[in-house]
């Protein structure tokens, strides 16, 4: 038997209790029940993927979907970096850090493209 999609809610809300990261992005980003909702549908979708026949491996499963959401998975919504760089206020130096290598890569191809034009 395998756990029932109410134990994954169950678990769900027990997790967001004590998953701080999540709960400040959506003080600071102005996130609602709308983004958690979402954030939601998309755990269980891939959590319930596949067959979980205890509960630590269910417990497991949400803990690396929670690790790969916050440190992995880069969020539009959020200039294209993680949950965690914005959460430990890294975003601001890696957004300046991608401003720098876009400028040196447009001056360099220009620089490119006047040497090799007639």
């Amino acid at each position: 038997m395998t756990c029932s999609s109410l134990n994954l809610d169950l678990f769900i809300i027990r997790l967001l209790r004590w998953d701080g990261l999540y709960l400040k992005l959506e003080e600071e980003t102005g996130l609602r029940t709308g983004k958690i909702e979402r954030w939601h549908q998309t755990l269980k979708n891939r959590v319930l993927l596949e067959n979980h026949y205890l509960p630590g491996a269910l417990e497991d499963a949400v803990g690396e979907f929670v690790d790969h959401y916050n440190h992995r998975w880069v969020h539009e919504s959020l200039g294209n970096v993680t949950s965690a760089d914005t959460y430990f206020g890294r975003a601001p130096e890696i957004l300046k850090e991608r401003r720098k290598i876009k400028e040196e890569t447009i001056q360099k191809r220009r620089l490119l493209n006047k040497t090799k034009a007639p």
